[in-house]
């Protein structure tokens, strides 16, 4: 599957960062580097991570 995900909602960013938190499972981290987004959905796999930030409204 190819990682393609929406931009950060808040200033546009392109440079989303997604990765899995070391200290709990199934919680992933979601920032943006720009304006310091931080959002921390639920989720097993990165593609479900990323299929969540997609369909955000």
């Amino acid at each position: 599957m190819t990682e393609s995900y929406k931009p950060c909602p808040f200033c546009g960013s392109n440079y989303v960062k997604i990765k899995p938190d070391d200290d709990y499972n199934h919680v992933w981290t979601i920032h943006c580097p720009r304006c310091h987004m931080v959002y921390i959905p639920y989720g097993k796999t990165r593609e479900e991570i990323i299929l969540k930030w997609n369909q955000r409204v």
